[in-house]
């Protein structure tokens, strides 16, 4: 479609969304995570952009693994939320999920992580590193 000199795009998925508990959470909210900063013997993996209608916490987990075997999970995220190596901290909008929220990943052994970003039951984000 061409509008006045410039290009329209327009996403449309191709599987409507579910109906019920997890109603699209998968198909309409994506999350950027980016490794930010490294401190110590840890690091900080920032949620740098989320795509979508803002959701609350308790839609999310987080999973940390380490050379392919889950060390940390933290189900439901919340504020504050901690187990092993893993925190949560809800930096912005209070309750939802927003850019700029973290999670710290504290001590780091040598190896291959993933952190990876659940909503209802669904991966929305994704961050790997190696220590």
């Amino acid at each position: 479609m061409m509008l006045a000199g410039g290009f329209v795009t327009a996403f449309v998925p191709l599987n409507a969304p579910l109906e019920g508990p997890s109603d699209g959470c998968a198909a309409f909210f994506l999350v950027l995570l980016r490794v930010t900063e490294r401190t110590g013997p840890g690091l900080t993996v920032r949620v740098n952009e989320t795509m979508g209608e803002a959701r609350p916490l308790s839609e999310f987990s987080a999973i940390l693994s380490l050379g392919g075997s889950s060390v940390a999970e933290l189900r439901p995220l919340a504020v504050g939320a901690s187990k092993g190596a893993l925190t949560f901290h809800d930096v912005t909008r209070p309750g939802d999920l927003s850019e700029g929220d973290n999670f710290t990943v504290s001590p780091l052994s040598p190896g291959a992580y993933r952190l990876d970003l659940i909503c209802l039951g669904e991966l929305i984000g994704r961050e790997t590193w190696t220590a």
